[in-house]
């Protein structure tokens, strides 16, 4: 699939710089289209810009986690150098000068700039990527001990125990979503003690299963009160 969105984000690109071209060098004057700053613009808008968006892309899509994150910011700073070289490109070609070099020395530190914006935005988006998929994994978590806590909810014939087991599941099922790693311990040992109940239940161990139960409510209240002032 990310394969398939590189490629099609290529095509395109290509397919937009085929019509560019056709229009541009139609509608351009000869005498534009001589000067030495419409070729160094033009070489920066197309050739250079279409290497840096497909590297970009594949940087991007070559990853192993979902590229959904990071793959509308590229293309934003993808178009918004493009337009940067093309509009800047155009100024230069009405200034009165023959020679390439100015042209060239701008372009080309407009590229460096073009970089070092796409080494940002996928530094940044790839923190962001990290976080949800440490958030999800937190999710994960959560529902995994619901459902071992709920597998083991037959076992408990007394109505109090039941009653208690229940209210563990629902705490569970409506703790907030996020994490953060600074709660690492404090859900560590939230498993530890449900995995203790799960199996108290299972072998019918002589445990005080409801104090443990109480100690699980009071740490996932503890952790959705963390969670709230982390945000």
């Amino acid at each position: 699939m990310k394969h398939k969105i590189a490629f099609l984000i290529v095509v395109i690109a290509v397919l937009i710089a085929v019509v560019l071209n056709v229009v541009l060098f139609t509608v351009v004057p000869e005498a534009i289209i001589a000067h030495p700053a419409f070729w160094v613009t033009w070489v920066f808008t197309f050739p250079v810009n279409l290497a840096l968006l497909i590297l970009a892309t594949l940087s991007v899509t070559g990853k192993k986690k979902n590229a959904t994150l990071r793959v509308p910011p590229m293309l934003y700073v993808v178009y918004l150098f493009c337009g940067l070289y093309f509009s800047i490109g155009f100024k230069l070609i009405r200034l009165p000068f023959t020679s390439a070099k100015l042209p060239l020395v701008i372009e080309i530190v407009l590229t460096a700039a073009y970089v070092i914006a796409l080494l940002v935005v996928s530094a940044v988006t790839g923190a962001m990527e990290k976080q949800e998929a440490y958030e999800q994994k937190k999710v994960d978590y959560l529902a995994s001990l619901r459902t071992e806590i709920e597998s083991v909810l037959p076992f408990a014939t007394e109505r109090e125990l039941r009653a208690a087991l229940t209210r563990l599941i629902d705490a569970l099922r409506f703790s907030d979503p996020m994490s953060h790693e600074s709660l690492a311990s404090t859900e560590k040992e939230i498993a530890k003690i449900c995995r203790r109940i799960v199996r108290a239940l299972k072998t019918e161990e002589n445990a005080d299963i409801l104090a443990d139960i109480q100690k699980a409510e009071g740490l996932v209240a503890y952790r959705n009160e963390r969670c709230k002032q982390l945000k």
